[in-house]
C-alpha cells in the first residue's frame, strides 16, 4: 500500500518578511501564542473514568515593530471518556478539546483587550515596560559567608 504523501496547506507555510507587499497596508500588530503548561489526569491516577487534560497559553502581543504591546493568557480544559486498552486516543481527544476551549476563549475575548481596542480607534498601542534586572555585583565583590548552625 502506497503512502499518502501530504500536501502542504497554505497555513503550513510561512514566508520571512521585512517590509510588506506593495499595496498592502503596513503590519499593524503581530500575535506569538506560547503554551506555558500541559496537565493531564488519567483515569488511573484520578480513580475515574475520564481523561482530563489543562493547558495554559500566552499570547504575546507585539506591535508592526515587533515592541511587546500585551501580554495575554488563556486556559483550555478537555475531557474524553476512558476506554479500551489504549490511553492515546482519548488523551488526543481531551488535549483538542482543552485547545478548542482555550482557542474559544481568546476568540471571545482578545477582541475587547484594550491593545485591539486602541487598534480598532486607529491608535497606536503604547508598548509594555520592559522590567529592569538588577544590576550584577562586582566579580571582586566579598560573598557572604554561610550560617552557623546553633551551637548547643
Amino acid at each position: 500500500m502506497a503512502q499518502e504523501q501530504k500536501q502542504p496547506r497554505k497555513s503550513d507555510e510561512a514566508e520571512e518578511t521585512t517590509e510588506p507587499s506593495a499595496g498592502e497596508p503596513p503590519v499593524a500588530l503581530v500575535l506569538a501564542p506560547r503554551v506555558e503548561e500541559y496537565a493531564f489526569v488519567t483515569p488511573r491516577d484520578a480513580g475515574g473514568t475520564l481523561y482530563q487534560v489543562t493547558l495554559r497559553f500566552r499570547m504575546n502581543v507585539h506591535d508592526g515593530q515587533g515592541r511587546l504591546v500585551d501580554s495575554l493568557v488563556y486556559t483550555g480544559y478537555g475531557a474524553s471518556a476512558g476506554g479500551g486498552m489504549s490511553s492515546q486516543a482519548p488523551l488526543v481527544e481531551a488535549t483538542e478539546a482543552a485547545l478548542r476551549d482555550a482557542g474559544a476563549k481568546f476568540l471571545t475575548e482578545f477582541p475587547v483587550q484594550p491593545v485591539v481596542q486602541q487598534l480598532l480607534r486607529g491608535e497606536t498601542p503604547t508598548p509594555v515596560p520592559m522590567p529592569v534586572a538588577p544590576p550584577e555585583p562586582p566579580k571582586d565583590a566579598p560573598k557572604a559567608a554561610p550560617a552557623e548552625s546553633p551551637k548547643d
